[in-house]
C-alpha cells in the first residue's frame, strides 16, 4: 500500500510541474514575445531592442514574422516614437491581440521601469509600427497577458508587479482605447502563481491565484472578472498553491489547493457552475 504522504507529495509535485510557468529560456531575448502581428493567422516573434542611447528615442521592436511551417522569416527592425514625454521612453513587454476585433492585430506593450505605469498600444500597417494609444497601466510591470475578463469578446489585459505591488485588470473597447478593469489586489510577487478560465459560467475569464501581500501573509482565493466579490479558500503565512480540476466531470471548474503547513495537504472544492463552492 501506498503511504498518504507519498501520495500527496506525488500530487503536489506533479501539481507544481504543471503550474510553473514557461519560460523563455528558448528566446535569444528574455522580453521576447509572440503573437500574430500581421493578420495572416500565423504567430510571429517580436523582440523589443535595447533602449538606444541611454533613453533616447526612436524605439525599435525588431519582427520576424511566422512562416506557415513554424519557422521565422528574418528580422526586421521597425522604429517608432514614444509619446512617453520622459526617459525611459521605450516599451519592452508586450503581448499581441486584436484590441478591435477587425482582423488587424494590436501590440499591447508596458515598460518594466515605467515608474508611473502606462499601456501603449501599436499596430503593424503598411509595413510601419504605428502608435495607436497610451493609457494608465501598472508601475514598473513584471509582466503583461490577456484573456477576456467581461466575456464581451473582445480581448483584456492584466498586469502585476512586486515593486508597486498590485496585479490589475484592464478592458479593452470596441473603439480598440482600453480602460480600468473589475480587478484589483495588493500582490507582492513579480507573476503570482495563478489560473485563468471561466468559474462562474458569465462567459468572461476569472482568475484564480495564490498571491502574497507584504506581510500579511498569503491568500488562496478567486477573482472574477465581472467584478463581484472574490470567494477565498484560505489565507495564512502558507505559500498556498491552487490549480483546477474538474473533480466529477460535469465541465465545471473545480478548485484544487495544496497547503504544507502544519504538514502537506491538497483540499478540493466542487463548483456549483455559479462560482460557488463547497469544499469535498
Amino acid at each position: 500500500m501506498v503511504r498518504r504522504p507519498a501520495v500527496l507529495a506525488a500530487v503536489a509535485a506533479t501539481v507544481a510541474a504543471v503550474l510553473m510557468p514557461a519560460t523563455a529560456s528558448g528566446e535569444p531575448n528574455l522580453l521576447a514575445f509572440r503573437g500574430d502581428v500581421n493578420g495572416d493567422h500565423v504567430v510571429d516573434r517580436v523582440t523589443p531592442a535595447v533602449e538606444p542611447g541611454g533613453g533616447k528615442k526612436p524605439c525599435v521592436f525588431a519582427i520576424e514574422l511566422g512562416r506557415p511551417d513554424g519557422t521565422l522569416g528574418p528580422s526586421k527592425d521597425y522604429a517608432f516614437d514614444s509619446p512617453r514625454t520622459g526617459a525611459p521612453y521605450c516599451p519592452n513587454l508586450g503581448v499581441v491581440a486584436d484590441l478591435r476585433r477587425d482582423g488587424k492585430p494590436d501590440v499591447i506593450t508596458t515598460g518594466i521601469q515605467w515608474y508611473e505605469g502606462g499601456i501603449l498600444t501599436l499596430r503593424l500597417a503598411h509595413d510601419k509600427l504605428k502608435v495607436t494609444g497610451l493609457y494608465p497601466g501598472v508601475g514598473f510591470p513584471s509582466t503583461i497577458r490577456s484573456a477576456d475578463f467581461n466575456g464581451d469578446g473582445y480581448p483584456d489585459v492584466w498586469l502585476s508587479s512586486d515593486a508597486s505591488r498590485e496585479i490589475r485588470s484592464f478592458h479593452s473597447t470596441p473603439e480598440g482605447t482600453i480602460v480600468p478593469g473589475t480587478i484589483t489586489a495588493c500582490s507582492s510577487d513579480p507573476i503570482p502563481q495563478h489560473v485563468i478560465t471561466d468559474f462562474d459560467g458569465d462567459g468572461g475569464d476569472d482568475i484564480l491565484l495564490s498571491r502574497r501581500c507584504d506581510f500579511s501573509g498569503w491568500t488562496a482565493e478567486i477573482r472574477f472578472g465581472s467584478g463581484k466579490a472574490p470567494v477565498v479558500f484560505a489565507q495564512g503565512f502558507d505559500n498556498f498553491e491552487v490549480f483546477s480540476v474538474d473533480i466529477d466531470n460535469d465541465r465545471d471548474p473545480d478548485v484544487g489547493l495544496i497547503s504544507h503547513v502544519p504538514q502537506l495537504r491538497v483540499q478540493h472544492f466542487r463548483n456549483d457552475g455559479a462560482g460557488n463552492f463547497t469544499e469535498v
